[in-house]
């Protein structure tokens, strides 16, 4: 009996300590999402999660900042509204790593107001090879200084396009096309009035 009751005890002791070493409240499998918005002192800006096409989290950002906590691993985009501001949904793609907090960075918010005017990028587009303008190529800007409402415009039959971009903002404005190689450039203008123009000639994919 007396050996028994040894080796239960001895058991017991060992079992309490493996056990020991597990925690009894495993940290779950989620990560964060966090960002600001520039400017940063907008009432009552409005921040939503989405997950797919449903909207799974939405936040208030006060303070020109926002989190969301407790978000299962994955792919989300933000959509971010406010009054008298452009909506903007750039950030898209966001991945979510667990126990780890993905940065956003900087949400550029641009004014809707009365007579919205924006810097504009005119330019035209040829065909590298033949030289003739090049009809229906998609002409995209994007914000490196973090996400800007995304613009988006297309070359017409003479291969022309305007595209707006914000202002005080490095914006990369890409014209693609199947089949051609992209083709992209840097623009930085500082001032609603300010006009740049660009020729872009494609090169076919060889």
């Amino acid at each position: 009996m007396k050996l028994l009751g040894a080796l239960a005890w001895v058991a017991f002791v060992w079992i309490v300590g493996c056990t020991g070493d597990i925690p009894s409240d495993p940290l779950p499998d989620t990560g964060t999402l966090a960002g600001f918005l520039s400017p940063i002192n907008i009432p009552a800006a409005e921040v939503l999660l989405y997950h797919g096409d449903a909207i799974v989290a939405r936040k208030v950002a006060g303070d020109g900042t926002f989190v969301f906590d407790d978000l299962p691993e994955g792919n989300y985009r933000l959509e971010v509204i406010a009054l008298g501001y452009l909506v903007n949904d750039a950030a898209r793609d966001l991945s979510v790593v667990a126990r780890e907090t993905t940065d956003v960075g900087r949400i550029i918010m641009l004014f809707d107001g009365e007579g919205l005017r924006l810097p504009e990028v005119e330019g035209i587009v040829f065909d590298a090879d033949s030289g003739a303008p090049f009809v229906g190529a998609s002409v995209e800007g994007e914000c490196l200084a973090g996400f800007c409402t995304l613009f988006k415009a297309e070359t017409g039959e003479d291969g022309s396009f305007r595209l707006p971009v914000p202002a005080g903002f490095e914006t990369r404005v890409c014209v693609r096309a199947i089949g051609y190689l992209s083709s992209c450039e840097v623009v930085s203008p500082e001032t609603v009035d300010d006009v740049v123009r660009m020729i872009v000639r494609l090169e076919p994919v060889r």
